[in-house]
């Protein structure tokens, strides 16, 4: 097998990947200024660098036909509806939130959403140097919420201190309210769902 090129490897999650991925596979490590065509022999690719780089990565991994795992977001219309089309020629994997149990938080919303909820909020707070606002995983959460819920949904960023990432997302009923929430409490239940996917694609490989 060959090696998992890491784009955005100084990053705050490129940095933690690398070092978990590390102990099982061989790693390239891909900076400002580096560029994919100058390594050989890789078999995926993960981008957690940023929007503009997504784009970057997924043409390559088109071209090269290898998988990608996209964890940046922010990506315009314009870039999402390309990843989109990319997707459909080679294996694409792209989350807001690679966590597991954010996952479960969906199951249980689609079993509540059989209520018709009134009206819906979602708050979402992360660290002070996260760029996009609101956060991609909020977004994609309203995004599955609509799929049964036809109003408008709100959505409120707070932007403070070192928060990792909490969503919490209220629904309203005529005499009641259901809040649901998710909080990160360290970057390493992003990364677990990262060698999660890794690991299923080694499988998909060697089959």
């Amino acid at each position: 097998m060959g090696k998992i090129a890491i784009v955005g490897y100084k990053g705050r999650m490129g940095e933690l990947i690398c070092k978990e991925l590390e102990k099982d596979y061989e790693i390239v490590k891909i900076g400002r200024g580096d560029k994919l065509e100058s390594f050989c022999d890789l078999w995926l690719v993960i981008d957690f660098a940023s929007a503009d780089s997504s784009l970057v990565s997924a043409e390559y991994c088109l071209k090269k036909k290898l998988p990608l795992i996209i964890g940046s977001t922010g990506q315009t219309k314009e870039q999402l509806q390309r990843l989109d089309e990319i997707s459909k020629e080679i294996t694409l994997i792209k989350k807001s939130n690679f966590s597991i149990g954010l996952e479960q938080i969906k199951n249980i919303l689609s079993f509540i959403l059989k209520r018709k909820p009134q009206r819906i909020e979602i708050i979402e707070k992360h660290h002070v140097g996260k760029r996009d606002s609101p956060s991609g995983t909020a977004l994609d959460l309203k995004k599955y919420l609509l799929r049964f819920y036809d109003d408008e949904i709100g959505i409120v960023s707070i932007r403070e201190g070192d928060e990792f990432g909490e969503h919490e997302i209220i629904l309203y009923f005529e005499n009641e309210k259901i809040s649901i929430k998710h909080n990160a409490l360290s970057r390493k239940v992003f990364v677990d769902g990262v060698v999660n996917e890794v690991k299923k694609l080694k499988n998909i490989k060697q089959i």
